[in-house]
C-alpha cells in the first residue's frame, strides 16, 4: 500500500511522465529517470561550455531549466531511497515470517514426534495396517446391507449402546467389521467432532492381546485423534523418558480412558473389536470386556465374534446380531474371484452358463456361512 503510495505521489510531482504511462513506476523506472535527469544536466552544461557574453546570455536563460531539471533528480533521489527502504522493510518482514515459519514447522514436526513415541509405548501393536489389508481384500458393495440394517443404525445413533454380533467361521465377520469403520471413520470426519477405536484380534499374536495392551491401544487412538496440547505432550513423554520401563495397569489405563472420554472433544465416541473370541486366554478376554463394560454410557461399542455370549458380554443396551452372509454379497464375491482368475474367465468365455453353475452351487453349499 505504501509503494503504491509513493507511485501515485510521483505522477502527481511529474505530470508529463504520469501522462505517458499506464503502470506505476517501480524501481527500474526510477533510476532510469534519474539517468535521464544527470543526462540532461550534462547536455545543459555542454552547451554552456563557450565563454564570454554568450555563456552569460545561455546561463540566463537556462538556469531554469537546470534548477527543474536539479529540483526532478533530487526527486527522483528521494523516490529512489523510499522505496529502498521501503523494499528492505518488506525483505526483512518476509525473512522475519519464513524464520517463523520454519521454527513452526521445526516444533510441529518434534511435537508430532514425541507423540509418535508416547502412542509406541501405550500400543506398541497398530492396527492400521491389519485394516487396510482387509479394506483391499473386500468387494465393493458388499456389507451395505449391515450398514442399513435397523440394528446397526439404532446402536450407531444410541448413546452409549453396545451391538454384539456374532457369526461362524468364514461367515465375514473382519470383513464387516473393516466395513463398519470405514463407515463410522467417514461419519465422524464429516461430524468433525467424536471418535473412533478399533482392534483386530487375532489368535496368532496371542502375546498382543493382553487386556492391557489393548485397553492402552484404545487410548492411544483416541489420544492421538483429539490433537493433544504441546504442554500435555511435553508431560507425558517426560513421564515415559524417566520411567520408560513402566507398563501401566489395566486400571490406570481405564481411568486414563475415563479422563480422554470427559475431558476430550465431544461428539459419539466408537469402539469397534473385531473376533474378540481369538483372545484365546479367557482371563485376558474377560477383564477386556469387564473394562470395555465400565466405560459405558460414554462409548459405542461394536463386538464381533465367532459365538453369542451367555448374557452379550453384561452390556447394557445391548443388540444382538447373527451375520449370515446374504446371496447378494455372495455374488458379488464370486464374480469377483472368476473374473481374477484367467484360467476360470477362460472356461466361461468357452461355456457362458458355467458362470451362473458355479455361483449357484458354491453359495447352495456355503448354507450360510
Amino acid at each position: 500500500m505504501m509503494l503504491q503510495l509513493l507511485y501515485e505521489v510521483k505522477r502527481q510531482v511529474d505530470a508529463d511522465a504520469s501522462t505517458a504511462r499506464s503502470r506505476p513506476l517501480g524501481p527500474d523506472d526510477l533510476i532510469r529517470e534519474l539517468q535521464d535527469c544527470m543526462i540532461d544536466l550534462s547536455r545543459q552544461f555542454e552547451k554552456m561550455s563557450s565563454k564570454g557574453f554568450m555563456q552569460k546570455i545561455r546561463f540566463a536563460h537556462m538556469e531554469k531549466d537546470i534548477q527543474k531539471t536539479v529540483e526532478k533528480a533530487s526527486r527522483m533521489n528521494g523516490f529512489l531511497n523510499s522505496w529502498l527502504t521501503l523494499d528492505i522493510k518488506q525483505t526483512t518482514k518476509a525473512i522475519d515470517d519464513g524464520v517463523k515459519a520454519l521454527n513452526n514447522h521445526a516444533e510441529e514436526e518434534m511435537i508430532n514426534g514425541k507423540i509418535d513415541r508416547i502412542v509406541e509405548h501405550y500400543a506398541p501393536v497398530s492396527f492400521s495396517e491389519k485394516h487396510g489389508n482387509v479394506v483391499q481384500q473386500r468387494q465393493d458393495g458388499t456389507g451395505q446391507w449391515f450398514l442399513e440394517s435397523v440394528e446397526f443404525q439404532d446402536w450407531m445413533q444410541s448413546v452409549g449402546g453396545a451391538m454384539w454380533c456374532s457369526g461362524a467361521p468364514g461367515a465375514g465377520k473382519t470383513v464387516i467389521a473393516s466395513t463398519a469403520i470405514e463407515y463410522l471413520r467417514d461419519r465422524v470426519r464429516e461430524s468433525g467432532d467424536g471418535r473412533l477405536a478399533f482392534l483386530y484380534c487375532d489368535y496368532r499374536q496371542r502375546q498382543d492381546q493382553k487386556a492391557s495392551m489393548m485397553l492402552g491401544n484404545i487410548w492411544a487412538q483416541l489420544f492421538r485423534q483429539r490433537g493433544p496440547s504441546a504442554t500435555e505432550v511435553e508431560q507425558l513423554f517426560g513421564e515415559i523418558v524417566a520411567r520408560f520401563d513402566f507398563k501401566p495397569s489395566r486400571t490406570q489405563i481405564i481411568n486414563m480412558i475415563r479422563d480422554e472420554l470427559t475431558n476430550g472433544t465431544p461428539g459419539q465416541i466408537y469402539i469397534v473389536v473385531d473376533a474378540l473370541d481369538e483372545c484365546a486366554d479367557e482371563n485376558e478376554r474377560n477383564g477386556f470386556i469387564d473394562s470395555l463394560r465400565s466405560l459405558q454410557p460414554l462409548v459405542n461399542i461394536l463386538v464381533t465374534s465367532r459365538t453369542t455370549h451367555f448374557d452379550n458380554a453384561g452390556f447394557t443396551d445391548v443388540r444382538a446380531f447373527r451375520f449370515i452372509p446374504t446371496n447378494e454379497d455372495m455374488s458379488t464375491y464370486i464374480n469377483a474371484r472368476i473374473r481374477e482368475s484367467k484360467k476360470m474367465s477362460g472356461y466361461i468365455q468357452r461355456k457362458p452358463e458355467l458362470e451362473g453353475d458355479i455361483r449357484r452351487l458354491v453359495i447352495e453349499r456355503a448354507n450360510g456361512m
